[in-house]
């Protein structure tokens, strides 16, 4: 309901990724428009040193990456195009040696970014939360969530996880070795399986 459904898995050393990062997420939002920005996925917290990166969708219903080197201060890197809220959009976000990437529907997207440049991650101790960015919820659905480590998923292996718009079983990409975190609503009993949002 964009209030305060969450789902938090608890921090994990697979989860400290200096460089060479991959991220992925299905959702749908319930409006059609934004007056603030809404969280899908984060290891992020606004205290301290505690900021690693978070995705999430703008006010302008543009894709967003926000990663930190130090844990302090932030870069910030948006598509230029807004997407269609109320459907359902697969989203992957990349970074690699200072280099943003963002893919939608299968399709790279032209970003600008904000702030001085970076080339690496910072590491915490932060959750990471689906649904969520500091406090802003996402409200919607969220599905097929993942986290990809060493090489980044390139462009036709984005294509490959998008699937024609056919979520595909992230354990079955070409690339699954480098699958460091996987969550999908399949109907398992486990809490870090079941997580189609509202």
């Amino acid at each position: 309901d964009g209030v305060d459904d969450k789902v938090t898995i608890s921090d994990n050393s697979a989860f400290d990724i200096a460089n060479n990062i991959s991220i992925s997420v299905w959702a749908k939002n319930h409006k059609t428009g934004l007056t603030d920005e809404e969280g899908l996925m984060a290891k992020y917290t606004a205290s301290g040193t505690l900021r690693e990166w978070s995705i999430e969708i703008t006010d302008a219903e543009k894709p967003m990456m926000t990663i930190s080197a130090d844990g302090s201060s932030t870069v910030n890197t948006a598509t230029g195009t807004a997407v269609s809220l109320e459907l359902w959009n697969h989203y992957v976000f990349t970074f690699a040696s200072g280099t943003f990437k963002i893919y939608v529907n299968g399709s790279s997207q032209t970003v600008t970014e904000g702030g001085s440049a970076l080339t690496s991650i910072h590491n915490n101790t932060a959750d990471v939360t689906l649904g969520l960015h500091t406090s802003k919820f996402w409200d919607g659905f969220i599905n097929e969530c993942s986290i990809w480590e060493t090489a980044v998923l390139t462009l036709a292996e984005v294509q490959e996880l998008f699937n024609d718009g056919v979520p595909l079983d992230a354990t079955t990409h070409t690339q699954a070795s480098n699958l460091v975190g996987y969550w999908r609503n399949d109907g398992a009993s486990s809490s870090q399986k079941a997580l189609l949002l509202d």
